[in-house]
């Protein structure tokens, strides 16, 4: 229902907005320049500049310096809207040339008062006293006397004085026209609508009742919507929606990937090719038919006796057995393509297909037997231990599921119109013929009927025949019990535009003879659509664009939903399960044991794989495997150039589960009960993690950091390794100044540098032993307070609801003051935490140069002076080393050295309170610093803040 009227309100939407461009040419041809609307208001302003007196007016207007502005003789009075007149003059007069002329029609000699050497006071002053006391010209010049700006200004300041006045006249004139510029066009508007039949509530009914309209106009509108957005200047971006979510186009391509995804897995696994209940028989339930042929399963396990073929199983019978699905699908994708072929011809559905059923009765048909194949194929998820076989069949159910969907959504738009009576309403002629063809279904009768409309009589516009008898007549229908009197009377003719035939539909469509007779009431209707239209289209086109820009995303968003709920109903919304494969046991084995081999069954063979673990893996897991051992190709199985990266890494050409933990870090997806309940598979913030120790010792190298994690004992992603990896993506990430990208991501999105995606995994793991990151040599804690990188306060009170991270800040500073929680301000603490870590001073660029043993100097003897060590404003009496900034560049307020990077700043960014933290980055030229600090960003976290150099206390 929601569709229909987001529909209905965007074609009303376009409609208006059309009229608003029609109404803006007409208000501007009729009031602008017939009836000169710009021309009465200006001559409306110059009456209040010269004190209405219409003498002075005249003889203004007639000044070369305002006459020459438009050709014609003036009028000095506006025209009456009462009298039709058209006013004459000027549309628009700059306010310098009022002024010069107004002058000059004050002054006896007619010429520019500035040229006869007296000065504006004097001049207004000889005028004044050549009239009466208290007339009216006596009080236009004094006031004009009060334009003067001083006694001793001369001509050019008074002549803008006066300008001024006057263009604020105008302004105010401007204010005037435009209120009766709305009330004239919204009288306008109203003409125009009954003049195009623009009736709202007629369109309403129209676009409610014809889906093929309705949906042209939603359409059209996100068409004109991306349009606009792209003129505006805007990005023009892409509608948010899938381009195949036509439901026309969606039934057919989802159940052809329905197809594929079954066809896959039914040909690759064993346990889904064996599936199969013996029940729904596939005549009973899908009416298309069935062969006997079976088909061949693969067996990719290799159970078929040896030089024998591969195993058949009888197919097609039950709909419960997988090998009945491969055939369903197949058997109804061209049965559904030629009914949806049909309907997208001829609009809806119309006679009988080639099969002799009805379209719509062969979708209904098609529908009852997607739904069972889809309950079985859900049914059949479970039964795989193979993980990507129950992805494709998982993916399978969302398919017909959302084939499924779509085909209902044609079905509701083939059968959605306006009843029985609005079609005869539409067309009587039209609808006795279509009656009488005897058509399958009411959507078929619909369909005829409406294609014998020309396009301008579907469109609600106008004063087509079809529009005037749905807007001022109503059927009538014959009462079951009427005399032979009323018989006669209902076959009288009607008056136009009623006059039509009486109904003759045939009796299996349950109507009595139908005729049309006038409405009244439909009179009143359309006064109140054309009023309702009227005042839409006065809003104007920005406005109603802006409306039509809110539907179209309500649209796309609703068939987003749509396409959602589709595939949640065809997945459910729990994760697949997550079966643990069978113990892989060998042939030799089993036979000691006195078993049956069991065997993994893969969606594809990896070649060159081993039996046992290596022939339970994924062409997927070895191509990854490959990858992370630098070998290429990257494809082409477990060849020679594998096998021997495989044993240089674990010392054994083979793969096991543990050398193949070893090598990727996490498990493969066949991974059975034999290996317990594993750890997250990538490394996330304080949990366990397979690979703790191979990553720690990784980040320690590439990061020069030498032992800062322990990788003997390290069992979780630590701090310290979310600190390395952040300086690693700050290297890798291509700009290692403020402009770096891991600053924005610090802000937006702090959480992903919480834990290490696989592509990042890869690129630690892979990259091969070289370091990435240098040290930053002048100042090697600025790499200890750059890891910290987007560290967040939980806003706790207390040490267990806190970010244990920034409570180790806190306790830098007291061992116990991390017990009050991260809600303490902490960025006072961060730096004291920082200079204080162990690996400040560690690493390549940590040498036992004169700088760092002022720094060792500084850090010993003046890390907290002041009795409160948490407090900002202590780092006042921090003392750098002056060698270190004898080069430096002064500010450009002072003589002060410009800061480096690595001091430590303390700035006031509100009274009485102080802040502190690590220059990152100087720009000498704009003044700027980047201070890189923690409870930052509104006292929140460790980030990036650009402040100006004098900010610096």
């Amino acid at each position: 229902m929601e569709h229909l009227i987001i529909d209905v309100v965007i074609g009303l939407l376009l409609i208006y907005i059309a009229g608003a461009f029609l109404l803006m040419k007409v208000q501007e041809a009729v009031h602008g320049a017939y009836f000169r609307g710009r021309v009465t208001n200006l001559l409306c302003a110059v009456n209040e500049a010269v004190g209405n007196d219409q003498s002075l007016k005249k003889t203004v207007m007639d000044n070369r310096l305002i006459s020459s502005l438009w050709s014609g003789e003036s009028d000095p009075r506006p025209a009456s809207p009462l009298t039709l007149g058209r006013a004459k003059g000027p549309s628009q007069i700059p306010g310098d040339l009022f002024a010069k002329a107004l002058l000059m029609s004050l002054n006896p000699s007619g010429m520019l008062p500035s040229t006869e050497g007296r000065a504006p006071l004097a001049f207004i002053d000889e005028l004044m006293k050549n009239e009466r006391n208290g007339s009216e010209r006596y009080k236009y010049l004094q006031a004009l006397r009060g334009l003067v700006p001083s006694n001793t200004s001369g001509w050019p300041a008074y002549e803008l004085a006066i300008g001024t006045w006057f263009t604020d006249i105008c302004d105010r004139a401007e204010g005037w026209f435009k209120r009766s510029s709305e009330l004239v066009g919204l009288a306008l508007a109203f003409l125009l609508c009954v003049f195009i039949n623009i009736d709202t509530c007629h369109i309403v009914n129209v676009l409610g009742s014809d889906t093929e309209l309705r949906e042209g106009f939603g359409a059209l509108g996100e068409l004109a919507v991306q349009q606009n957005r792209g003129a505006s200047g805007a990005e023009a971006k892409p509608a948010a929606v899938d381009p195949a979510l036509d439901p026309t186009v969606r039934s057919v391509a989802r159940l052809r990937d329905a197809q594929r995804y079954i066809g896959e897995v039914f040909r690759k696994d064993r346990a889904i090719a064996k599936y199969g209940a013996d029940e729904a028989d596939t005549n009973t339930a899908c009416q298309i038919g069935r062969s006997e042929e079976p088909v061949p399963i693969a067996d990719p396990a290799g159970s078929a006796p040896k030089g024998g073929k591969p195993a058949k199983v009888p197919e097609g019978r039950y709909l419960s057995n997988s090998d009945t699905w491969v055939l369903v699908l197949t058997r109804l994708q061209p049965k559904l393509q030629y009914a949806i072929h049909r309907v997208r011809t001829h609009g809806s559905s119309i006679g009988k297909g080639e099969s002799g059923v009805s379209d719509d009765e062969s979708l209904r048909q098609i529908y009852a037997c997607l739904t069972q194949v889809s309950a079985w194929v859900n049914s059949a998820i479970a039964v795989s231990s193979n993980a990507d076989s129950r992805n494709l069949m998982l993916e399978a159910a969302k398919g017909i599921e959302d084939s499924s969907s779509s085909i209902l959504a044609v079905l509701r738009n083939a059968e959605s119109f306006g009843g029985l009576r609005n079609l005869f309403q539409i067309d009587p002629e039209a609808f006795n013929r279509c009656a009488g063809m005897r058509l399958q279904g009411l959507a078929a009768l619909n369909s005829c009927v409406l294609k014998e409309q020309p396009l301008m009589s579907r469109l609600p516009l106008g004063y087509s025949d079809s529009n005037l008898r749905q807007q001022f007549c109503r059927v009538d229908p014959l009462k079951d019990n009427a005399n032979a009197a009323e018989k006669s009377d209902f076959s009288a003719p009607q008056p136009w535009p009623c006059a039509a035939p009486v109904s003759a539909a045939p009796p299996q469509l349950g109507l009595p003879p139908l005729r049309l007779v006038r409405d009244f009431g439909g009179l009143l209707t359309a006064i109140g659509g054309f009023v309702i239209s009227a005042l839409f289209i006065s809003l104007g086109s920005p406005a109603l664009f802006g409306l039509l820009n809110k539907f179209v995303d309500l649209r796309a968003t609703g068939r987003v939903r749509d396409a959602t709920l589709s595939a949640v109903e065809g997945g459910g919304t729990l994760p697949l399960p997550m079966l643990a494969l069978p113990q892989i046991v060998s042939d030799a084995a089993a036979a000691a044991a006195g078993v049956a081999a069991v065997k993994v069954a893969t969606l594809t063979t990896v070649e060159g794989a081993q039996p046992g673990f290596e022939e339970g893996l994924t062409d997927r897991e070895i191509q990854a495997l490959k990858q992370r051992l630098g070998v290429q190709p990257s494809t082409g199985g477990i060849d020679a150039a594998t096998r021997a990266a495989i044993e240089k890494e674990t010392g054994s050409a083979r793969l096991t589960l543990a050398s193949f933990t070893q090598l990727m870090g996490r498990a493969p997806v066949q991974a059975g009960p034999s290996v317990g309940t594993l750890p997250s598979v990538l490394p996330k913030l304080r949990q366990p993690t397979l690979i703790a120790r191979t990553l720690a010792d990784n980040l320690n190298t590439k990061t020069r950091f030498p032992n800062r994690a322990n990788v003997n004992t390290v069992t979780t992603f630590t701090d310290e390794m979310r600190a390395m990896s952040v300086l690693y993506r700050f290297a890798r990430g291509g700009n290692t100044t403020s402009s770096a990208p891991i600053f924005q991501t610090a802000l937006d999105n702090p959480q992903q540098l919480n834990q290490i995606d696989e592509k990042l995994l890869n690129d630690i793991l892979g990259s091969g032993n070289a370091a990435v990151f240098s040290r930053t040599a002048a100042a090697p804690w600025l790499d200890i307070a750059l890891g910290e990188l987007g560290q967040v306060e939980s806003n706790g009170s207390t040490r267990a609801t806190s970010n244990p991270r920034v409570c180790e800040y806190l306790d830098a500073v007291d061992t116990k003051l991390g017990d009050q929680g991260d809600t303490t301000a902490w960025c006072a603490a961060f730096v004291t935490w920082v200079l204080q870590h162990p690996n400040a001073l560690t690493g390549a660029a940590a040498t036992t140069t004169s700088a760092n043993a002022n720094f060792n100097a500084n850090r010993n003897g003046l890390l907290m002076p002041a009795a409160n060590q948490a407090a900002a404003a202590s780092w006042r009496l921090w003392q750098r080393p002056d060698t270190h900034g004898a080069a430096a560049a002064p500010i450009a307020a002072g003589g002060t050295p410009a800061p480096l990077p690595g001091d430590v700043v303390v700035i006031s960014p509100a009274a009485g309170k102080f802040h502190t933290g690590f220059v990152f980055e100087v720009n000498t030229v704009t003044n700027e610093f980047w201070l890189l600090g923690g409870n930052q960003r509104g006292g929140t976290q460790v980030s990036l803040w650009k402040l100006p150099l004098s900010a610096i206390l």
